[in-house]
């Protein structure tokens, strides 16, 4: 891994070029494109750099023991125009008994070609690694941000939910993509949130055969493991 300062293309402004991250520095422009494609974007909450730099960090994250990521960057001269990510999780092919890759972490200036250009270095990517799919996106896994904003655009997101320009969606559709499903992002508000969860608490209580309690810290594994399963099977597709 070279430290050099990094260029895409500096002889020529027009000509796209995809590659992949190597280096400490295309890993640093990989990281903050963001602030460049939201700096006029109000409702954009940038991430912490620490959060982001560990999540990417395949020597430290634990997502990396059971997964594998290639990440890309796309530029034109030495302009960087977006990014992404290819990424297959064996867990999840594991349990859903599937061969699917995912894409995720993908930003983009308005550019069909060069989102175009990612989405098919991602895609090649995954069939590499012998997947018959590809969906997302996912940053990285169901356990982060997942999909693309459909509407809301002229509200803040909370914790955990995507904020992106209207055109990733046109981008994605364009390029051939169909939806797997509908997300639904949490709203921020203080009006009766505790007051209506209660209620719900108590309507499923009467009607259902359910148990609420805290979680058992004596069995931190067990528990874990118990919310690990319910979780993966919240999010089989079949």
């Amino acid at each position: 891994m070279n430290n050099q300062p990094h260029r895409i293309q500096p002889n020529c402004s027009d000509v796209l070029i995809v590659e992949r991250v190597q280096s400490s520095d295309e890993l640093n422009e990989f990281i903050r494109l963001p602030w460049q494609i939201y700096k006029d974007h109000p409702h954009w909450v940038p991430p912490l750099l620490r959060d982001v730099k560990f999540k990417l960090n395949q020597s430290k994250h634990p997502f990396f023991e059971h997964a594998k990521i290639e990440l890309f960057i796309a530029g034109r001269g030495t302009t960087i125009t977006g990014r992404i990510a290819g990424i297959v999780d064996d867990r999840y092919n594991e349990f859903h008994k599937e061969r699917t890759g995912f894409f995720g972490m993908f930003k983009c200036l308005e550019d069909y070609e060069a989102a175009k250009a990612l989405f098919s270095s991602a895609e090649a990517w995954c069939k590499n690694q012998g997947m018959n799919r590809m969906r997302g996106p996912m940053n990285l896994s169901m356990n982060d941000e997942c999909g693309f904003l459909l509407e809301g655009f002229d509200s803040d997101p909370v914790m955990m939910m995507p904020y992106n320009p209207k055109y990733y969606l046109e981008f994605s559709e364009r390029y051939g993509f169909v939806k797997a499903k509908d997300l639904y992002a949490y709203l921020k508000s203080d009006i009766g949130v505790v007051d209506r969860i209660a209620k719900l608490v108590e309507r499923v209580k009467s009607k259902e055969n359910v148990a609420i309690r805290p979680v058992n810290l004596k069995n931190f594994k067990q528990e874990v493991a118990m919310n690990s399963s319910c979780s993966l099977k919240s999010t089989d597709n079949r």
